[in-house]
């Protein structure tokens, strides 16, 4: 019996994607990239193609020697605002045995889908999917950066509806791709900068979303405990200023946000499948006064960095579905697969028997 372990980490670079020049050196202070994890699952958002397919993929396999990383973006650039490219870094540890890699020359297969779910001048929702087989069991990492609609100030919604057209059309199109090519998958991780706001009538969109929209109930989040995960956005950025641990100091007191924006939840990191074992879900950098342990990229951008960490079992989850007398927890198009009528016959059975 094999013990997967699994960190899914996203961030939105915001300013720091200019601001920072050798990311080499800046991910040395990034204590989160480690070799603890067989799985690393990393996206980031509003990046450049400079940035994410040479600077930050280069810096990874300095950090990461003993891994095999699987990297893709997918966005546009903007000669005004800048680029935005959602980039997605699945970097699995060389002792691990890939049953099935990621083909990232053939998006014809599934394994891997790339969209941009609104065509306009500028492209802040790419989505980016990467599907892999370890050890039989089948997992889904899937990055991206949901719509924000500004205008959309009744109650404080930002676009709440466009994020929900979002999510549909991501799940159809990218997620219920790789399941059909790949067959049921066992685990979907789900995240990125997915603009989810605190209304003024104190609703959490995504909690709303998870718990009204078909589609999307069977994703769920953990649990975000006080003080542990925080509002990752909206902060000042760290401009031109001498005293950096000043700049520290403020941004974790409560004039660290931008007034103009209720702080919200934005990045997150949902999943679907069987329960996980040793879930910890966190923000990082934690609240400190130490300068040191704040790196200048997290500073120089408006979003703090959102962590979902777990284990699975390889030998539990091969079997694809718990053994239970009735009932499904999958949706009736996938429900449908030969290889899980095959299997709910043999489940009738020994039930019947037992």
């Amino acid at each position: 019996m094999l013990s997967i372990s699994i960190k899914f980490i996203t961030w939105n670079m915001g300013k720091s994607v200019k601001n920072i020049n050798d990311w080499n050196e800046e991910l040395k202070s990034w204590t989160i990239i480690n070799s603890d994890s067989d799985i690393l699952f990393i996206t980031i958002q509003e990046t450049t193609e400079e940035v994410g397919n040479k600077k930050f993929y280069d810096a990874l396999k300095s950090k990461l020697p003993n891994y095999e990383i699987f990297h893709k973006g997918e966005g546009v650039s903007n000669v005004i605002t800048g680029a935005f490219y959602v980039y997605g870094y699945l970097c699995v540890n060389k002792k691990i045995n890939i049953t099935k890699k990621p083909d990232l020359t053939n998006t014809q297969n599934h394994m891997i889908d790339t969209m941009c779910i609104y065509k306009s001048k500028i492209c802040t929702k790419a989505t980016i999917g990467f599907g892999i087989i370890i050890n039989k069991v089948k997992l889904i990492f899937v990055g991206s950066h949901l719509p924000v609609n500004t205008k959309d100030v009744i109650n404080g919604s930002y676009g709440y509806n466009e994020r929900v057209d979002a999510m549909k059309k991501i799940k159809a199109e990218v997620i219920d791709n790789i399941t059909k090519y790949m067959g049921l998958a066992d685990y979907i991780f789900w995240g990125g900068d997915l603009n989810m706001r605190i209304q003024e009538d104190e609703t959490e969109q995504l909690e709303k979303i998870l718990r009204e929209i078909p589609e999307l109930k069977e994703f769920k989040e953990a649990e975000k405990k006080e003080n542990i995960f925080i509002k990752t956005c909206r902060y000042k950025e760290l401009e031109k200023i001498d005293d950096y641990p000043q700049f520290v100091q403020k941004r974790n007191e409560k004039d660290g946000y931008d007034p103009k924006r209720n702080p919200s939840y934005c990045d997150r990191v949902i999943y679907k499948g069987l329960p996980l074992l040793n879930v910890k879900y966190y923000t990082w950098p934690k609240m400190t006064s130490d300068a040191s342990d704040y790196p200048p990229s997290i500073a120089g951008s408006d979003h703090a960095v959102a962590i979902l960490e777990a284990k699975i079992n390889d030998a539990q989850n091969t079997k694809c579905l718990p053994e239970v007398n009735g009932g499904s927890i999958y949706n009736d198009d996938i429900y449908n697969h030969k290889y899980i009528k095959y299997k709910n016959k043999y489940l009738a059975i020994k039930n019947k028997n037992k």
